[in-house]
C-alpha cells in the first residue's frame, strides 16, 4: 500500500486506538504515518503488526490505557519518535522480538500506581539490532511497595539494540516491591564478531 497520513485523529473508547499493516493479509503498509493523534481510555493504543515498515508513529499522547499496550511494533524498520504516554498501561512501548531496524527515540513514557508495568520492552531475536535512545521513563509511585514495574526490560537471544542515552526519574534505584526497577536485563547471547 501507499505512504497514508492520520493527523490530528482522536481514538477514545475502542479496544485498540489504531492499527497499521493488516494482519494475515498480503499487503504490507509502506510509509505510513501516524501523527499529532490521541488514544484514550482504550485497552491497546497503536499497533505497528508485522505488515508494517517504514512506518512512523510520532508526537502523539496516550492516557488511560486500560491494562493493554500503549504502542506495539511488529514490524521491521519503523520509527517510534517523540509520544508522550502516561500510565495505566501494562505495557508502554513493546518492540517486538521479532522485528528489526526500528527506532524508539525522544519518547515520555511515565507510569504511576499499577503493579507488573513495563514501561519499554525492546527486545530481538534475529541478531539484527533495532535502536532505543534518548527515551525519558518515570514511575511516580517509587519509593513505595508496588511490585513488577520495570522501566526498560531487554529481551533475546544474541541481542544488537542500542540503549544510549535513555533516562529515568527518579534517577536512584528504584524502590517498590518485589521485581521493581529500572532495567531488567534477560538477554542471553553467545560470543560473535557482532556482540
Amino acid at each position: 500500500t501507499c505512504a497514508l497520513p492520520i493527523s490530528k485523529c482522536s481514538s477514545r473508547g475502542w479496544l485498540t486506538g489504531y492499527i497499521l499493516g493488516a494482519s494475515g493479509g498480503a499487503q504490507t503498509a509502506y510509509h505510513a504515518t501516524i501523527r499529532d493523534c490521541e488514544c484514550s481510555t482504550v485497552y491497546n493504543g497503536i499497533q505497528l503488526t508485522s505488515k508494517a515498515e517504514y512506518c512512523n508513529v510520532e508526537a502523539n499522547y496516550f492516557e488511560g490505557i486500560d491494562e493493554g499496550t500503549g504502542i506495539s511494533d511488529a514490524g521491521n524498520y519503523n520509527k517510534i519518535i517523540g509520544n508522550n504516554m502516561f500510565s495505566g498501561f501494562g505495557i508502554g512501548i513493546n518492540l517486538h522480538t521479532t522485528a528489526f531496524g526500528g527506532v524508539c527515540s525522544n519518547n515520555t513514557v511515565a507510569t504511576a500506581t499499577r503493579p507488573n508495568t513495563t514501561c519499554i520492552l525492546a527486545g530481538t531475536a534475529s541478531g539484527l539490532g533495532k535502536t532505543v535512545t534518548n527515551n525519558t521513563i518515570i514511575w511516580g509511585s517509587s519509593g513505595g511497595s508496588i511490585a513488577g514495574v520495570v522501566g526498560l526490560t531487554v529481551t533475546g537471544a544474541n541481542a544488537q539494540i542500542n540503549l544510549s542515552g535513555n533516562v529515568f526519574s527518579p534517577k536512584i534505584n528504584w524502590v517498590g516491591g518485589a521485581g521493581s526497577q529500572q532495567i531488567l536485563d534477560t538477554t542471553t547471547s553467545t560470543l560473535s564478531a557482532g556482540s
